[in-house]
This record gives structure tokens, sequence and C-alpha cells, in this order.
């Protein structure tokens, strides 16, 4: 994934990506800490430092926060509409908690409170059989610019409607209309995430070479990088599941 923006505010319209927003008081990393069926996490290493590191699920921003600011926020001709909308593009309406391909790479392969009788050789991965808790959910850091690129496109799509209502448009409209939109990419990221009969049958398949698009579900984009599974780099994903293990005890 690329370099995060920081946003920006216009008045009460805001793109900003902190913690806690001021004054909209928004909290974007709750809606993972408030999903229990997300509620997977590891330690992970960092390579320079001792400390290990917990991995959560990422809080994704449907309407991500560097192309809402780029294509409306800083638009100087939208000024005065945005001057009159109150909006926070960190609202729960617009956040969705999503995995990374590390969780999923932890679930089937290292898990420890999956019981062995669970487990079973499919190709040449020891795996699970039991569907993670965020099955059918795309993993965030798969082709998170294409899909940026698809909401530039959707925000320049209503751009352009703002515009055309020569800014008569009220600015609790614009709020709504972007609460719709972000409605809409959560509606096809969860569609995305079925992909191939959905991300468990996915990875089953790869693991006995049946199908060379496993990708498919796992990515955020409607036209996906094409990408090897990992059993076919079995020394990087030997190296993975070696350092997670050495960590699950602290």
């Amino acid at each position: 994934m690329a370099g995060h923006s920081a946003g920006t505010l216009v008045n009460k319209f805001c793109t900003q990506r902190t913690a806690k927003c001021d004054p909209c008081g928004n909290k974007y990393a709750d809606v993972v800490k408030n999903n229990t069926s997300l509620a997977v996490s590891f330690k992970f290493p960092r390579l320079k430092k001792k400390e290990n590191i917990e991995i959560s699920q990422n809080a994704h921003h449907l309407l991500c926060v560097a192309e809402i600011t780029k294509v409306i926020s800083k638009d100087p001709k939208l000024k005065t509409v945005l001057e009159n909308t109150e909006y926070c593009v960190n609202n729960p309406k617009n956040m969705m908690a999503l995995p990374l391909f590390a969780h999923t790479v932890y679930w089937y392969c290292l898990a420890e409170d999956i019981p062995i009788s669970a487990r079973a050789v499919v190709g040449s991965i020891t795996t699970t059989y039991t569907p993670p808790p965020f099955a059918n959910l795309p993993n965030h850091d798969f082709d998170h610019g294409k899909y940026n690129k698809e909401v530039e496109e959707a925000l320049e799509v209503l751009k352009a409607e703002v515009k055309e209502a020569d800014h008569s448009i009220a600015p609790a409209q614009l709020s709504a209309s972007l609460d719709e939109m972000s409605g809409d990419m959560e509606g096809l990221l969860k569609i995305r995430g079925k992909r191939k009969g959905g991300t468990h049958l996915a990875w089953l398949d790869a693991c006995e070479e049946k199908v060379d698009n496993w990708f498919l579900p796992y990515s955020l984009a409607h036209k996906p990088e094409e990408r090897g599974f990992p059993k076919r780099l079995n020394k990087n994903l030997s190296r993975l599941k070696a350092a997670i293990k050495n960590l699950i005890g602290g």
C-alpha cells in the first residue's frame, strides 16, 4: 500500500487521518475494536527492533483519505459548498475492518487455537479446513492502489455533478451522497470477496493447484494484479511461518 495522506479540514468537512478527529470526535480504528468477528491478531517480528508488534485487522476507509482530499477537499471551486457541509471521512459508515494477507497465512498455517485434528496436508501445505472469521473479505494489502483509483474515479463523477448543479446542491445532500458511495464500495468489496466461491474455497483450491486466479476474492480491486500462490514461494512462506512461530509465545 502506498504512503498515507494526512488529509485536511475545511470548516466541518473533515478528511483528516487522525486517531480522533477534532472537532468530529470519530475514531476510525473503532471499526476494528468493535468487530468481534475480526478479533484475530498475532505478534509479528520487526527486523530492526527487539519488540514484537501486534498485528490486528486494518481499519479501511471505503472512500480513501487521499482520494477524497485530492478530489473534493482541495478543489477551490468547491470551497463554498464544503464550508457548509458537515462530513467526516472517519465516520463509521465509511469504515470497514479488513484482514491482511498475513492474517490469512497465520489462520490457515499457524493459529495455535485450531486443533491438529482440523488440519490436513493439502497439496504441499499443512492447512486447516476451518474457514477464518474473516472469510470472504478481501485482504487490505491486495491491490489497494487499484482500489484507490476506482474511488478517485467515482469521486470525480460526483464532483462533476456538484459543479453541474452550480453549487446549488444542499450541504446535506453532498454528505448523503458520500455516505451512499461508501455503502456502494462496501457492497462491492463484499461481492469481490465471494469471487471464485469465496476466499476459503480459493485458498483450498490453490493449495491443490486447481486454480491460477486464486487471488480474485482476496483483492480489493475490480481487476486484480496476477500473483503466484505462496506455496510456489516456499522459501518466503517458510520464513514467514518460522518468524511467527518464534513469536507466538512472546
